[in-house]
């Protein structure tokens, strides 16, 4: 590891050392047995620590002829102990915010690694849940963050399987499928552990990618529309929404065959609409708007994922309700209104192991909806997107909705 990253909230000075040689030399110091040290090797390259936290490193020590002499006297230090100390059993230890090295010597030969100690440091484990057929194989990574939440340097960890007799995972990050069931994995860093993340192992994993035994998925959602126009009887008609919301949806059923998840939405919406009718002299204008949190109670505000297990494809709906007021000239009435979300057509389920349901930017069709007051034979239309659920006589097709969205599988 080598390098420091502009993220850390650091002032770095390091001062050069005067390191005994890494390679051959004339007394280099005997091994065991009488053989000369030839070569030392520190492993890991690198370690990244948060401050209090602690990581071990170990020396290779070998002959000329790449011969281990692993009772060699290791001499540890550390070039700026305020920053990082190390114990004479190769235990690094964060003090200080910074970047120090840390030497392993043998007589005049010795090996020198970088140590980064930040404010803070999460070990997150991608992807967080996977599904594989026994036999088969699973590549997992770590990410590694500092305290402001940047990508830094990933440590070296060691990776670890809750129920080995479901399923291994190597050195490297790789698991494998051993029996049907569910494992948690997980990596370490020194005394850092990280988020867990599953393993399904099944025999019907080759289905959609066992994406029915998922027991849980993280939902974010975005959408924006801003459109006007004007129906064949005289209605002027502007309408923008903008929904920011989320959700942790649970399986419907049991695990293995479900095929759908549900959970409560949080967030914020607003509301925006007027309508304007031309038909009336002067013209009369009613107005719908809303702006504040998700209201969810009472079954209301649900998002709900669907999916196709003969097909492999997926489609959802949501229902986010939000607080409006409706102004006419004669009246002015409050309500929870549903922003009418339904989205329908259904989207492929793909390397949904890897890269969850996803989808950054997708358009889809924006209508009007009537909203009927209480006590009023009136109503006022607004925006609503995706499939058809209550069309006034004066529906407009009015354009397109921008939808971004991120489905992602949890443990």
């Amino acid at each position: 590891m080598s390098g420091t990253s502009t993220t850390f909230r650091m002032a770095v000075l390091i001062s050069a050392v005067s390191l005994p040689s890494c390679g051959s030399g004339t007394d280099g110091g005997n091994g065991p047995g009488g053989g000369a040290v030839a070569h030392v090797r520190i492993a890991p390259e690198g370690l990244t620590l948060p401050v209090g936290g602690s990581g071990n490193l170990t020396a290779d020590v070998r002959d000329a002829g790449n011969v281990a002499l692993p009772d060699s006297a290791v001499s540890w230090s550390s070039q700026t102990a305020a920053i990082a100390t190390v114990e004479p059993n190769g235990t690094v230890s964060g003090v200080s915010i910074g970047v120090t090295r840390v030497i392993a010597a043998v007589g005049e030969h010795a090996d020198t690694v970088s140590v980064i100690v930040v404010d803070h440091l999460t070990l997150t484990i991608e992807p967080a849940a996977a599904t594989i057929a026994v036999g088969a194989t699973q590549a997992y990574r770590v990410v590694a963050r500092n305290g402001n939440g940047d990508s830094i340097s990933t440590p070296a960890v060691t990776w670890t399987s809750g129920t080995p007799n479901v399923g291994t995972i190597t050195a490297g990050g790789v698991a494998t499928g051993i029996h049907e069931g569910q494992t948690i994995i997980t990596a370490r860093a020194g005394t850092l552990t990280s988020t867990p993340a599953l393993l399904i192992v099944s025999s019907t994993a080759s289905a959609c990618g066992g994406i029915q035994l998922t027991p849980r998925w993280s939902v974010e959602l975005a959408a924006h529309y801003k459109q006007t126009g004007s129906t064949p009887d005289n209605q002027i008609l502007y309408v923008e929404h903008t929904i920011s919301v989320r959700s942790t949806l649970t399986a419907v059923g049991p695990l293995g065959s479900a095929v759908e998840w549900s959970g409560s939405l949080t967030g914020t919406a607003t509301v925006e609409k007027s309508d304007q009718d031309l038909n009336q002299h002067p013209a009369v204008t009613s107005t719908l708007n809303g702006e504040g949190p998700i209201v969810a109670d009472l079954g209301r505000s649900v998002f709900i994922l669907r999916l196709d297990p003969v097909a492999c494809t997926y489609s959802f709906s949501l229902n986010p309700y939000t607080h409006v007021t409706l102004t006419t000239p004669t009246s002015v009435d409050e309500a929870d209104l549903p922003i009418a979300v339904l989205l329908k057509g259904s989207k492929a389920v793909g390397n949904w192991q890897v890269g969850g349901l996803k989808n950054n930017v997708d358009e889809y069709p924006a209508h009007s909806v009537a909203f009927v007051p209480a006590d009023s034979d009136a109503y006022i239309s607004y925006g609503a997107f995706g499939q058809l659920f209550w069309v006034p006589p004066s529906d407009l097709a009015m354009g397109y909705a921008n939808v971004a969205f991120n489905i992602n599988p949890l443990p």
